[in-house]
């Protein structure tokens, strides 16, 4: 591993070099018994023999738990690395949905077998900024989810909407989504 506990450790262990090397490959478990015994230059019989062993297994077992910690303070296990991915992917979809304009193009096929193009509120896009900010509140502490049903009349905050966008010919079709019955989640603080 490299660093300093795992340097205290062996110098405390009863493990030869190739021992220790052996250890903390079986540990990785990455390579076979056949290739670490190649890697540590021993037969394979006399890396069973080593397995057998109570300081060996001892010595295994502290290299995974030395991995399970490194891991806890690593990647997205990392609190922070989360909140960074979340805020960079939040930001994504929000500049997505400014360029478009809130709004996405859908075709549909006429009857006469034309295909008609037009806008619509980006409602998928705006779901998917919102569930980006819950889960970043939710990162950091700020909400708590409570579920609960409800039907509510969006025309007014359908109506700010479109105002806020530039775009007030999309009202209805933004009040028409907010308008279903939906399962939504109310968020205490």
């Amino acid at each position: 591993m490299g660093d300093e506990a795992t340097r205290q450790n062996l110098a405390a262990s009863t493990l030869t070099g190739r021992q220790e090397k052996a250890a903390r490959l079986v540990a990785e478990d990455g390579l076979t018994n056949e290739m670490i015994a190649t890697e540590c230059g021993v037969k394979r019989q006399t890396l069973d023999l080593w397995k057998l062993r109570d300081d060996f297994k001892a010595r295994v077992a502290e290299h995974i738990e030395a991995f399970k910690q490194a891991a806890l303070t690593a990647g997205f296990a990392d609190k922070r690395a989360r909140l960074i991915l979340l805020d960079a992917m939040a930001t994504d979809v929000a500049t997505r949905l400014r360029k478009n304009g809130y709004v996405r193009e859908e075709v549909k096929l006429a009857a006469n077998g034309e295909h008609i193009s037009y806008e619509v509120f980006d409602q998928p896009a705006m779901a998917q900024l919102r569930g980006l900010l819950d889960d970043i509140a939710k990162e950091i502490g700020d909400r708590k989810t409570v579920a609960r049903l409800e039907v509510i009349d969006y025309r007014k905050e359908a109506e700010a909407v479109a105002a806020e966008i530039g775009r007030p010919e999309l009202v209805d079709q933004i009040a028409a989504e907010m308008q279903r019955d939906r399962l939504i989640s109310q968020e205490a603080r």
